[in-house]
């Protein structure tokens, strides 16, 4: 396999890294069994561990054709693998040491996922058929939790994966997943392709209401004024679409769902109080134990050593979780993990925004236009910030998204292609709105133009 640099000198491991359909393929159905559940609903997957062998399969294939070691060595693939070292270590001195094996099974095959989707969606058309898909997956989940999502109530269990089965967790994995209806909305594609993105996008946003989550509320519109600033080139049109999207979510939201998202008594909320003494209760972990408490001890280091005596608000002396990613790395890998976990998503932001500046500077270079890594810190940003209220970390999303920000990289700021896509060397196709490159002389800063459209 031939390693080349480009012209900013970064070293790209995966000139000659070209991975079958059969993988693309395996991809899409792992992400199909994964998120809709489909293992837990039909007893045979399960009995058959469908999805176990379609992921390991997949990666398998993908390992073959020399795409592990291009995935794993690249920034992202170093602070997962640095997330992985700390959990396998904690095993030497753990809270509850039994609690570790699941913990790494977790990271071991979403690193699988990680690695397959960098290596296997490495252009334009499997860009589309991924979005297509996951569109799918996202209309799917939401019609069938219709009767949930429209109740008027708060519900504890939806049918999908476990890592979406609570409201919470629901609402989140859909914002995750919204950079690839979004893309289908707003990019280049037919009629019917960027109606179906929208109802993809207006679903995931009626789901979000519908579950009436506080934290996936604030995630999602931290999406969209990234949205509105960084990615519509028309702010009005922007501010519009947006605004629209909102007043029909509304006007189909339950009813309790603005009462509860306007509440801002904290002093007088359950949920709000347990986050505010989980969260002191992890930094105290990383202070008492350096390394941390452990993979997946939280829950029992809490209850036995940090729990605190009941009051009047949080009256409960039950064991709670941390409800924030960064809370939760922190109490169970140390400041050691915090570091690692924010490496991560601060290298996913950077990857995507350079890869926008290559499909704005060098498009004939590149394999996708910059609305694509625009999509993906779209969902990015929904993400982190949802992340602050939720403590899924071993969910599958951000290794999907690290794995995609990692292929887009690949198409573009890393060299892109030695021979131009054609559509792509005939025209600049639009990216995101963002700041011109910049040219500095003596007492000014200048914007060269952006190029023109053409066709």
């Amino acid at each position: 396999m031939e390693i080349a640099a480009d012209k900013t000198g970064v070293v790209s491991a995966w000139r000659g890294v070209s991975t079958p359909a059969i993988a693309y393929s395996g991809l899409l159905l792992v992400i199909l069994i994964e998120y809709l559940g489909l293992a837990a609903e039909f007893g045979v997957l399960r009995a058959l561990r469908i999805s176990t062998l379609f992921a390991y399969g997949t990666f398998l294939v993908v390992i073959a054709y020399g795409g592990f070691a291009p995935a794993a060595t690249s920034r992202q693939g170093r602070w997962l693998l640095g997330l992985f070292g700390m959990a396998a270590i904690s095993i030497l001195y753990a809270v509850v040491r039994a609690y570790v094996p699941a913990v790494l099974r977790s990271h071991v095959d979403y690193f699988a996922l990680f690695v397959t989707a960098a290596a296997v969606v490495d252009r334009q058309s499997r860009v589309k058929g991924l979005a297509v898909t996951t569109t799918g997956v996202v209309l799917a989940l939401v019609l069938r939790n219709l009767d949930l999502l429209t109740s008027g109530v708060r519900v504890g269990a939806f049918r999908a994966n476990v890592f979406m089965g609570d409201g919470n967790d629901f609402a989140w994995g859909l914002i995750a997943l919204m950079p690839m209806p979004l893309y289908l909305m707003l990019g280049r594609h037919g009629v019917l392709s960027r109606l179906f993105g929208l109802a993809g996008v207006s679903a995931a946003a009626f789901a979000v209401a519908g579950t009436q989550s506080r934290g996936a509320t604030l995630g999602i519109t931290a999406a969209a004024l990234y949205y509105l600033f960084f990615m519509s080139r028309r702010r009005l049109a922007g501010l519009v679409v947006v605004v629209a999207l909102a007043l029909v979510t509304l006007a189909f939201a339950p009813a309790g769902y603005l009462t509860r998202v306007t509440d801002t008594e904290v002093s007088d909320d359950a949920s709000a109080q347990g986050r505010i003494r989980a969260w002191t209760a992890a930094t105290k972990m990383a202070i008492d134990y350096p390394l941390g408490v452990g993979a997946g001890s939280f829950n029992s280091a809490y209850g036995r050593f940090y729990i605190g005596d009941p009051d009047e608000t949080f009256s409960s002396r039950r064991w709670i979780s941390a409800h924030s990613i960064y809370f939760k790395v922190l109490g169970e890998s140390g400041f050691v993990g915090l570091f690692l976990l924010l490496g991560l998503l601060t290298s996913n932001f950077r990857d995507n925004a350079a890869s926008m500046r290559a499909s704005r500077l060098r498009p004939d270079r590149c394999r996708i236009d910059g609305l694509w890594p625009a999509s993906l810190n779209f969902g990015l940003v929904g993400y982190v910030v949802a992340g602050a209220f939720l403590g899924g970390l071993t969910y599958p999303h951000i290794y999907l998204l690290s794995g995609l920000t990692v292929a887009c990289r690949r198409m573009t700021a890393d060299g892109g292609s030695d021979s131009p896509t054609p559509a792509l060397a005939a025209r600049h196709i639009s990216s995101p709105r963002l700041l011109s490159p910049r040219v500095k002389s003596r007492g000014a800063t200048h914007y060269l133009p952006r190029p023109r459209v053409v066709g």
